[in-house]
């Protein structure tokens, strides 16, 4: 009969629910758990997974919790009374138990009441509740299938202003997980419930995660940002980012971006990524002895040093605290003990003089100073070393340099090279067999073609001009173009396929017309190991090794067979031997023999016989 009597008060409650949506079925008094008793017996659960005897054990301890005291019951009353007045599920009575119990001690009966509103806006929405819940238990603001936002420690408060809910943070760690991870410290702002972003207004992001110093590399975000925690990547503008190694304590103004990757490796890391507004950069001290300026990104722990045609980055090299070197190029990669360039400019400075690259292959290791310059045979870099002081073209697969030595070396790059060879050429070297090499089937010289078409038009030309104007294909005359450039008398640009003509093509074509002296000298070094040739930085002499014979005039059969296959280049192609020389018909053995290439005639200070 009572059963009978309390299903009838239950049935007569809905009637009067449907006359009035602000019917208040639980109410804080001695009714309460018999009324929740009454109403889980009493609805249909055909729709639900819910046991009803678990859910009114679940009450009843909820009411029983350490924290809950009357001003609770009364929050808790209030938003059921919400559910009750929507016909909610019992589904949504489970989770909104599920989540109270749940409720943090580091929260205030304020926090609750804020709770309770937003709640109680969302109308008992089950998955509104079911993300509280998660933040309750796991410090959970997003998850996704993928990946997931939590906070850890600092210090929170629950607000509901303007119908909207949020959770004020100070000084907390946020971190979103996948493989690696997204950490934000010392976040201060607030988390939007409803939209699940982020508004911070303090927080820094360190490069822990790609190997760097937290302490050394980091970004501070600015007073106003906001992350959209429903994707695990963000974009900060105005952060300040620090890295004290290059920049001491003087922040750089610039933009941020970090992404969650299913891959962490410090030395292959990409994240967080950082530029800067200014796009241009000093840094005195890259690494020891080595300055650099121009635009400046750091994608993980790889900075990438950049510039343009017109305004390329810059790296200074210094010898004994003066600029011995300066590599130029429109994209340097750095990590913490390196860096490399695939097309740079290198100016090798010689006392007045220098020798010069127009696009080579550079690499630097910090750690044993070792410094790399390559002809890159790939592209236009195989055009050779140039040297003014020496008036020679070096014709050598590498330039190394340990910055610690007074002596950089020329020496054959096992990839390229077979047997150690190099050649050392006179500026006014000419041959009528290389002149041949650039004609085409034709039997038109792709030289007088060049330099007909510059007199015309300009010195700076496209493939596509020349090869309009000799009426050929582009392939065709791109495999002459090439060849031309590798040996200094055209810049070829294959990015744009560009021809710039040098001053050589002027003289080369000059030499043949026989309007300037020109002469044959081509000292071809080879050796099984070591190097081909040595500058010392403090003479400035270039000493060339593997050296058998020397021509010096054809015309004149004058040859040197070195002593010691070893001749010294000094400046202006003066040079220093001890060997033997054969003039015409004369045998001369001789000591301390010098070249003087003004004059093109050879001392002999010492001579030991004649035959």
């Amino acid at each position: 009969m009572k059963l009978i009597l309390s299903l009838i008060t239950v049935i007569i409650s809905f009637s009067v629910v449907a006359q009035n949506n602000e019917y208040k079925f639980f109410s804080n008094d001695s009714s309460l758990i018999n009324n929740f008793n009454y109403f889980v017996d009493s609805v249909n659960n055909k729709n639900s997974n819910i046991n009803a005897n678990d859910l009114k054990s679940s009450f009843a301890l909820m009411l029983n919790h350490d924290f809950i005291d009357d001003k609770h019951v009364k929050e808790i009353c209030d938003v059921m009374n919400v559910f009750f007045n929507t016909s909610k599920s019992l589904d949504v009575y489970s989770k909104f138990i599920e989540a109270t119990c749940s409720f943090p001690n580091e929260f205030n009966i304020k926090d609750f009441q804020n709770w309770a509103k937003a709640i109680k806006a969302s109308e008992g929405n089950i998955d509104h509740i079911t993300k509280w819940k998660d933040f309750f238990k796991n410090n959970c603001l997003y998850q996704s299938p993928i990946f997931i936002w939590e906070r850890a420690n600092g210090k929170a408060k629950i607000e509901f202003k303007d119908n909207v809910s949020f959770i004020e943070i100070a000084d907390a760690t946020i971190h979103c997980n996948l493989y690696d991870s997204i950490v934000i410290d010392n976040f201060s702002g607030c988390y939007l419930f409803n939209t699940q972003t982020l508004i911070g207004n303090k927080g820094k992001i360190s490069w822990a995660k790609a190997g760097l110093d937290e302490s050394d590399v980091y970004a501070l975000l600015p007073k106003n940002f906001s992350i959209n925690l429903k994707r695990s990547d963000l974009t900060i503008d105005s952060v300040s980012f620090y890295y004290k190694k290059y920049f001491k304590n003087k922040p750089i103004l610039g933009k941020l971006k970090d992404k969650c990757l299913n891959r962490a490796e410090d030395k292959n890391a990409i994240y967080p990524k950082f530029e800067p507004y200014n796009d241009f950069v000093e840094i005195d001290n890259m690494y020891e002895d080595v300055s650099f300026s121009g635009n400046f990104v750091l994608d993980g722990n790889k900075i990438t040093g950049s510039g343009s045609d017109d305004d390329k980055a810059q790296l200074t090299i210094y010898h004994d605290k003066e600029p011995l070197m300066q590599l130029f190029s429109k994209h340097f990669s750095f990590t913490p003990t390196n860096f490399s360039s695939k097309d740079a400019e290198m100016l090798l400075f010689i006392d007045d003089d220098t020798i010069h690259h127009p696009s080579c292959l550079s690499k630097y290791v910090s750690t044993t100073h070792e410094l790399k310059i390559t002809r890159d045979y790939d592209r236009s870099g195989a055009a050779p070393f140039h040297s003014t002081y020496h008036k020679l073209n070096i014709y050598s697969d590498v330039l190394s340099w340990n910055l610690n030595d007074d002596v950089i070396i020329f020496e054959p790059e096992a990839t390229f090279s077979k047997g150690g060879v190099a050649y050392f050429e006179s500026d006014n070297y000419f041959s009528e067999e290389r002149f041949r090499q650039f004609e085409t089937p034709d039997g038109v010289n792709m030289l007088l073609s060049i330099l007909n078409y510059s007199r015309k038009n300009m010195e700076t030309f496209y493939l596509s001009d020349i090869a309009s104007f000799c009426k050929i294909s582009e392939d065709q005359v791109k495999a002459i173009l090439l060849n031309i450039a590798d040996y200094g008398l055209i810049s070829y640009n294959h990015n744009e396929d560009q021809i710039t003509v040098n001053q050589k093509l002027h003289q080369y074509i000059a030499n043949r017309s026989k309007k300037r002296d020109y002469d044959i000298i081509s000292i071809y070094s080879e050796v099984k190991d070591g190097a081909n040739a040595k500058l010392h930085l403090e003479t400035l002499t270039l000493q060339i090794v593997g050296v058998d014979r020397l021509v010096m005039s054809e015309k004149g059969n004058v040859v040197v067979y070195p002593y010691d296959k070893s001749i010294e280049v000094i400046s202006n192609m003066n040079m220093h031997f001890n060997g033997y020389i054969r003039a015409g018909l004369i045998d001369i053995y001789a000591q301390h023999s010098h070249f003087r290439y003004a004059d093109f005639k050879i001392e002999l200070p010492q001579v030991d016989s004649v035959s």
